[in-house]
């Protein structure tokens, strides 16, 4: 005769699926990401504004190349971040159903963006006549007041 012995195993000792998180574990991700996609979307208004301003009177035809080819990178790096935002909506727009890793992604992919918006940005740190707006986009791009 076999003896059988029935032991209770706990909730705790079984894996969670990877899909399954709780509202709790995802609550940092989810406030970094709302932070984020405000940013990036103050960031993709500020760039869209200072694209279209009017390059200076009196610019030699370099300054007026650069000037212009500078007002193209901006709107680039708007759409850039517009494009973001509103994949950074979709997730948040799961609520608590979104996977704490997908939020995390999402936040990580902004700041590759920032970070590769700041290098590409490097090019026109010599461009006297666009000085003040490109120390603007570079604020709003890094969340700077």
């Amino acid at each position: 005769m076999a003896l059988t012995l029935l032991v209770a195993t706990p909730a705790w000792a079984y894996p969670r699926v990877a899909t399954e998180t709780t509202t709790a574990e995802n609550a940092p991700f989810r406030a970094k990401l709302i932070l984020n996609a405000s940013i990036a979307r103050r960031a993709a208004t500020t760039l869209r504004s200072i694209a279209k301003q009017q390059a200076p009177a009196k610019l030699s035809a370099t300054e007026k190349k650069r000037f212009a080819e500078h007002s193209k990178w901006l709107s680039d790096s708007a759409a850039k971040m517009e494009a973001v935002h509103e994949r950074m909506q979709k997730v948040l727009a799961k609520g608590d159903k979104a996977p704490a890793t997908e939020i995390a992604t999402m936040s990580m992919e902004f700041v590759n963006l920032r970070d590769a918006i700041e290098a590409e940005a490097r090019r026109f740190a010599d461009l006297k006549p666009a000085a003040a707006r490109h120390a603007a986009a570079m604020n709003a791009v890094r969340a700077e007041k």
